[in-house]
């Protein structure tokens, strides 16, 4: 009896067992499928049914549809796959998608007609290009999906991307045949460089160090990609590919670099280690967009005609081939990139031995994360501080762990040592759920250089002709043989300040970073005490005619005690500049006007002549800096942006007067056919010409 109840009880857990086990199997298989069945995907834009097309590319099956706004035509998702953003052309907005349900979250009003999207490593913010009138970059921030500044560019802008340490924006300007380069920092334009005919599509290189440009023509036949070097931002290279290059997309490991031609049908496969093409793929009809997933393995490349071809890479093949629901541009990076852990590291410019200095990591789990954590080891030989949310142990800074998917900045000082020269390398790992990969970002940061660029043989001394070499190729717009390119305006100012000072310096990075750090050795003090406040401010004409010159002028008034001072005024892109008083100077490539360096603290008058394109229509923008020396740099400010329209100037003879009053009267009595007048003048703007602009225009003629 015993041993039969112990058979019963033997049979009666099993059964238990089994029924445990296999609850406990169906439920993690449901994690495990879950985690490992889908994905990446990829967002494939259908300009026809203004949607987009969700393709998993585990298997390169529909996932499903979203419905956004109309003529969808860039796209971008962020480093960790949890948003898409689309630019809808006609709509004048960007749709924002939640990935976890593809469902449209947002909508974001931005500037007329967008097209181009690129999201930051960080996932932080979007920029968005904004053609037809607009010329400008719409820049989003995610957090709360508003946009927070807009920025010029050149003329008809496309395509544009982010670098790896998010700190740089290359935006292509079609109609003005370059492209913008943007300071994150500042959302201003600080570098402008001419590439091939309509460039579209921008990619830059893993490290940072090269952008290539696609010059698509689309009136002519182009067969050229450009290759700018970031470091001075200058073209250095060209690569021959098919007819009409478009999009353009790096594989991780920045290895291959894949063009499409659009009117060649086929994919140039680029070996950007010599820039050489060294494959062609034949795809769909009129290719446009173009991705490679996050493993490498796949290129999918976006066709005119409705489908997508999928290219093995270790082959250059077409395997399979999608369609994709209507007409397709989809310009941008459709496939998220980063890596698993979304981790990313920021450094500094550089380093100043012996000097301390912050790293920041940007961490962005993935929405499914339960737990991570982080371990960063820097350079052998430097000290560590001030671990937010970790320790140290045995030179390796551990980060959590962190119970959560919650998205944090984790920041360390490091200290180098007072005898650390050259490049220094930082590693790191991040850990999600088990699953463990690099920190993404800057691994590599140089020296700090010691000696004033003007200061090319390094004696830590300016002396005279150092001076006047380094601030002609500032005002030509010239590269200089010592970084930065192209040279800022305070570092020119400041090579004057130490040089009327007596040219011997020092640095010093308690006084601040460049180009204040460079202090004067004289018994007088580079960081002279100013009574005051140094101004520059900008006096523009209140309208133009498109193609006539007209005068600007800046009037600068330095602070009692400045030794020297300049400034640059940006003018609108593609416009001239002539005639500057003061032996000013006009940079062609930089659209930049150019004044001093005056070794002085007196104030003046500076003018130059600036002509429109013989095309030009509507507002444009000016925008400059002054730098006094070289530690002071306020914006000009005063008059910002002139139009060709005048209110109540309806015979558009650039004033509003009686004979503008008696124009008006005669429309809005009707007793006779009315005169011509332009409608731009509409002073209520009712859309309609009346005596509102009569009575404007007597007011005017009055004054």
């Amino acid at each position: 009896m015993a041993r039969q109840n112990f058979r019963f009880k033997s049979v009666w857990c099993k059964a238990v067992c089994l029924f445990l086990l296999f609850n406990v199997f169906f439920l993690l298989g449901g994690v495990f499928s879950q985690a490992w069945a889908a994905g990446p995907f990829a967002y494939i834009l259908n300009e026809s049914n203004n949607t987009v097309r969700v393709i998993d590319t585990s298997d390169n099956s529909v996932a499903g549809s979203v419905a956004v706004g109309k003529h969808p035509i860039g796209v971008a998702v962020n480093p960790v796959g949890t948003r898409v953003y689309v630019s809808n052309y006609e709509s004048n907005n960007v749709s924002v998608i939640d990935t976890a349900n593809n469902s449209v979250v947002a909508t974001v009003a931005v500037g007329n007609n967008p097209i181009g999207v690129a999201v930051n490593p960080a996932g932080t913010r979007v920029y968005v290009t904004n053609c037809s009138t607009s010329d400008s970059v719409s820049v989003i921030d995610t957090s709360n999906n508003s946009v927070v500044a807009t920025i010029s560019v050149g003329n008809d802008p496309h395509g544009v991307a982010v670098n790896p340490a998010g700190t740089r924006v290359y935006v292509s300007n079609t109609e003005s045949n370059n492209i913008s380069v943007i300071d994150t920092s500042n959302n201003s334009v600080v570098a402008t460089v001419a590439v091939g005919t309509r460039p579209v599509g921008v990619a830059v290189n893993p490290a940072g160090t090269r952008v290539y440009v696609a010059n698509e023509g689309v009136y002519v036949t182009s067969t050229i990609v450009s290759v700018i070097d970031t470091s001075n931002n200058t073209v250095v290279s060209t690569v021959t590919v098919g007819n009409n290059p478009c999009g353009l997309a790096f594989n991780p490991s920045g290895t291959r670099l894949y063009a499409v031609n659009v009117n060649s049908s086929s994919v140039s496969v680029i070996d950007p280690s010599n820039n050489s093409v060294v494959a062609t793929v034949a795809v769909g009809g009129l290719p446009h967009g173009v991705a490679v997933n996050p493993a490498g393995t796949r290129v999918y490349v976006v066709n005119w005609n409705g489908s997508v071809s999928v290219i093995d890479t270790s082959n250059n093949t077409v395997v399979t081939t999608i369609a994709a629901g209507g007409t397709s541009y989809s310009l941008g990076q459709f496939i998220a990139q980063a890596s698993v852990s979304g981790v990313t590291r920021i450094l500094p410019s550089c380093y100043a031995a012996g000097t301390n200095l912050t790293v920041t990591i940007n961490a962005t789990p993935a929405s499914t994360t339960g737990t991570y954590a982080i371990e960063e080891t820097p350079p052998a030989g430097w000290t560590v501080s001030n671990i937010s949310d970790g320790v140290l142990y045995s030179g390796i800074i551990k980060f959590g762990p962190f119970f959560d998917n919650t998205a944090r900045t984790l920041t360390y000082d490091v200290t180098p040592p007072a005898t650390a020269t050259g490049d220094n390398t930082f590693a790191g790992t991040a850990s999600q759920d088990g699953v463990s990969t690099a920190v993404a970002g800057q691994t590599v940061i140089s020296a700090c250089p010691l000696y004033h660029p003007a200061d090319t043989n390094k004696d830590f001394v300016i002396s005279m002709d150092e001076l006047t070499a380094y601030g002609a190729a500032w005002k030509k717009g010239t590269a200089w043989s010592i970084e930065p390119n192209p040279i800022p305006l305070d570092y020119v100012i400041r090579a004057a300040t130490l040089w009327k000072k007596g040219g011997k310096y020092k640095i010093d990075f308690t006084a601040g970073t460049y180009p204040a750090c460079w202090l004067t050795v004289s018994k007088r003090s580079a960081r002279t005490d100013r009574d005051g406040e140094s101004s520059a401010v900008r006096h523009l004409p209140e309208v133009y005619k498109a193609g006539e010159a007209f005068e600007v002028s800046v009037s600068v008034t330095p602070a009692s005690g400045v030794d020297a001072y300049g400034i640059e005024d940006q003018i609108p892109l593609g416009w001239t500049a002539s005639g500057m008083n003061e032996g000013g100077s006009f940079d062609a490539a930089a659209f930049k006007v150019k004044f001093g360096p005056f070794i002085t603290d007196q104030a003046k008058t500076l003018t130059y002549q600036v002509t429109p394109l013989a095309d030009a229509k509507g507002a444009y923008t000016f925008a400059g800096t002054a730098s006094f020396d070289g530690t002071d740099s306020p914006q000009i400010t005063g008059d910002i942006s002139v139009t060709d329209i005048l209110p109540g100037d309806l015979n558009s003879d650039l004033k509003a007067d009686l004979k503008d009053a008696v124009t008006a009267l005669q429309i809005a009595a009707a007793t006779q056919p009315p005169p011509n007048a332009a409608l731009a003048a509409d002073v209520n703007r009712d859309g309609k010409i009346g005596t509102e602009e009569a009575v404007f225009a007597l007011e005017k003629a009055a004054e």
